[in-house]
């Protein structure tokens, strides 16, 4: 019994390893995206549809330019200066 309990738990860590280290890469991936686009990263807007933050993410996966927060924030500092 001991036996096929330990075979049971390789076998379940095998099989996960994958889908634990895409979803940490994915992760990684979003949170490089919140920085560089200048959208506020949490982590559980990950593959939460209704976020607006992956939404831009999944468009920008796609090849499509999203839009850029730091440089919308610069125009409007720049107009309320003037």
């Amino acid at each position: 019994m001991a036996g096929n309990v330990s075979a049971y738990i390789k076998s379940y860590q095998q099989n996960t390893k994958a889908t634990v280290d895409r979803i940490f890469d994915d992760l990684e991936k979003f949170r490089a995206f919140c920085v560089e686009f200048g959208l506020q990263y949490n982590p559980a807007n990950l593959y939460r549809e209704n976020s607006n933050a992956y939404k831009d993410f999944v468009k920008y996966q796609k090849g499509r330019d999203p839009r850029n927060r730091w440089v919308d924030d610069a125009k409007k500092f720049a107009n309320d200066n003037e």
